[in-house]
């Protein structure tokens, strides 16, 4: 009885023990097959935000291991990494590739208080041309403020400050102190009268949306025509010297896009959708 327990203790060690395997079966166990028996590497002591969760405990595990999370108390319980982190609290990783499971690593989590959203008017004017650097919020001292866009399905994107506002859009602020940011401050752009207004009432813009052609009509002389991106990012750029223009929007990838015209009386711009 005593030699079987021995040889059943020995299997398993075999199978998850890299000091033995590199002694008995070194012959034929690469190093790249024992190193996936280590733990995952973490800090023991880490610091997160607020409203953290799990997942967002910083542990550098194998490529494709099966990645489990616990939570240390009097009882071992394991966790999903959507669970939301508890201050003080300890919590423990393991890895599993190819069926060998490593030994846990422990992480004792703080967490830091949560930062408030920006301050501002949730309804701001602005007039053509302005950007998302014209809009007035309040941060606090030492933080950053970062920008957002929002999609149909409720996907925050970021956005770079130059971004040329357009109306009735809905943009997205939160502070960044370096390590936590706040949440979403929600401030949708009015525009006042202004001579774009002017420029803007006397253009035509079609089809929109549109797939190749967007047409520009218009009672002065235009310019040029950009058209940019929802992050600000200038995708097309065309030289123009008539009351009408045609842009060629074909070779961008289907969404959003904001088509400025610019004439010697001021500057317009027309929100697009590219199919």
């Amino acid at each position: 009885m005593k030699t079987q327990l021995r040889s059943l203790l020995a299997g398993g060690i075999l199978a998850c023990s890299p000091a033995f395997a590199q002694t008995t079966i070194s012959s034929t166990l690469s190093t790249d097959n024992v190193v996936l028996c280590t733990a995952p590497v973490a800090d023991e002591i880490q610091t997160l935000c607020a409203g953290a969760k799990v997942g967002n405990i910083a542990a550098l595990t194998n490529t494709g291991a099966v990645v489990k999370w616990y939570l240390v108390g009097i009882v071992l319980q394991q966790i999903p990494v959507t669970q939301e982190i508890s201050d003080g609290s300890r919590y423990g990783v393991t890895q599993t590739v190819d069926g060998c499971t490593s030994p846990m690593t422990y992480v004792t989590v703080n967490l830091t208080g949560a930062l408030d959203a920006p301050a501002g008017a949730g309804t701001q004017d602005f007039t053509t041309g302005e950007t998302l650097a014209d809009l007035e919020i309040t941060i606090a001292e030492g933080n950053t403020v970062k920008w957002y866009t929002r999609n149909a399905a409720l996907e925050y994107t970021l956005a770079q400050t130059s971004l040329v506002l357009t109306n009735g859009t809905t943009y997205y602020a939160t502070q960044f102190n370096g390590t936590c940011e706040s949440d979403y401050l929600p401030v949708t752009a009015n525009e006042i009268l202004s001579t774009g207004n002017v420029v803007l009432k006397n253009l035509s813009v079609y089809p929109n949306p549109a797939t190749a052609v967007v047409t520009i009509n218009g009672k002065d002389i235009i310019n040029q025509v950009v058209v940019s991106n929802l992050l600000g990012q200038k995708v097309l750029t065309q030289t123009n010297n008539a009351t009408n223009a045609q842009v060629n929007i074909a070779a961008l990838t289907a969404g959003t896009y904001a088509l400025q015209v610019y004439t010697a009386q001021g500057t317009a711009t027309v929100k697009i959708i590219k199919q």
